[in-house]
């Protein structure tokens, strides 16, 4: 073993050091002589695991390193902190990269990395197909490790879930749960959300929130709260009817969580416009998985679910103009309107078409006691929820 090998070593030693070790990981990086190069991904990788990725990408985003090893590396922690920060296009290139990189050179079974990385990332992005391709690559790698057995196990597990074999999913993921604990720490909240997913798919929502609670003790980190909280309000709304309240701070760093809560919400009470605008932020994120007029082309997901429960919300107003300006009393105009709509209709929206005026404090307490009169007279049950309208559903009609 060469001098280059020897060095190659050491710092790869050093590397790992912080996910086991981080007080001598710190040590090595303050004390040891380290390249240039080796010092940037140190410090860079050190930046990923604090969450900062803007400290992460400043030592990374440089001049390509002339070393083809240590370029690889640096692309795969591009990639890995893109991925964590849910820009799935750029960590795809990225690992791209790095792994044709390490098919150039000597790489001490580091391509295993990128590789594992670059199919998880395809997932995110649902090319499945893709995913199917590269997993065969990754299960021709010799592993001796359980953090590498692992590693390949998560791909199966989420190649499985993608290919609409929930079934098979849980049954690895059974397989993979049976680790040792110290070898499934890192491992955990990703299976574990991925299990999640899966009982969705069964539609086995009370299993899936049981399984939630665990999930959320597995770590701290901003994805394990951020997701957590994304599935808990689906769930909850979906499986309880309870309504959703969103936090946009929970989703700070995971904008595409945030969007596509904002979207079920607005779709939920009526609100196509507000819901439009949410949509097409998810379509400049990912136009491949958001098409136009609210077709997602994902998985079967609590977020599919949610869509498919209000699609018939997407289709706007379902009265004729006309016919509503022939209607002169104002109890039938409100009767018109939520008999003929099939979402909620929002109390501004519902001013503005009984009386033809602006919504204000006035115009809306007049319109809670035209509705209060019309469920009185006509002895049925308007819902409100979220500033919005709809009539109640009648005893043995379901949602």
């Amino acid at each position: 073993m060469n001098k280059s090998e020897d060095r190659h070593l050491y710092f790869l030693e050093t590397f790992w050091l912080l996910r086991t070790d981080k007080r001598k990981f710190l040590y090595r990086l303050e004390n040891h002589a380290f390249s240039v190069a080796e010092g940037r991904l140190l410090r860079g990788y050190l930046e990923f695991h604090r969450n900062s990725k803007a400290g992460a990408l400043k030592e990374l985003r440089v001049t390509p390193f002339q070393e083809g090893f240590y370029e690889g590396v640096r692309l795969y922690l591009i990639g890995l902190v893109y991925n964590q920060h849910s820009h799935f296009r750029y960590a795809v290139e990225n690992l791209e990269k790095s792994v044709q990189t390490f098919h150039t050179v000597p790489h001490h079974g580091f391509i295993l990395n990128p590789l594992y990385l670059l199919i998880l990332a395809l997932g995110n992005r649902r090319e499945v197909a893709r995913m199917g391709q590269l997993l065969v690559e990754l299960e021709s790698i010799s592993v001796d490790t359980a953090f590498e057995k692992l590693q390949v196990l998560h791909c199966r597990i989420l190649h499985a879930l993608l290919s609409g074999n929930p079934a098979f999913c849980i049954e690895l993921v059974d397989q993979a749960l049976r680790y040792k604990k110290q070898d499934l720490k890192s491992f955990e909240p990703h299976l574990l959300i991925i299990h999640i997913a899966a009982l969705i798919q069964e539609l086995r929502y009370e299993d899936a929130l049981s399984l939630l609670d665990r999930y959320k003790k597995t770590a701290s980190n901003a994805i394990v709260r951020a997701n957590y909280a994304y599935i808990k309000a689906l769930l909850t709304h979906l499986h309880l009817g309870a309504p959703l309240y969103i936090y946009a701070s929970k989703f700070k760093d995971f904008p595409e969580l945030h969007w596509q809560l904002e979207t079920v919400k607005l779709l939920s009470i009526g609100d196509l416009e507000g819901a439009s605008k949410y949509w097409n932020q998810l379509r400049k994120h990912n136009a491949g998985l958001y098409g136009a007029d609210f077709e997602y082309r994902g998985d079967p997901s609590l977020f599919s679910q949610c869509l498919d429960r209000y699609r018939s919300h997407t289709t706007g107003e379902g009265w004729d103009e006309m016919e509503l300006a022939g209607i002169q009393s104002k109890r039938d105009r409100l009767h018109f309107l939520l008999t003929r709509s099939s979402a909620p209709i929002l109390a501004d929206r519902l001013v503005s078409l009984i009386w033809g005026e602006e919504a204000d404090e006035r115009t809306l307490a007049r319109l809670r006691k035209l509705i209060s009169n019309y469920c009185k007279e006509l002895g049925v049950k308007v819902v409100s929820s979220h500033n919005s309208y709809r009539l109640g559903r009648q005893t043995g009609e379901t949602r």
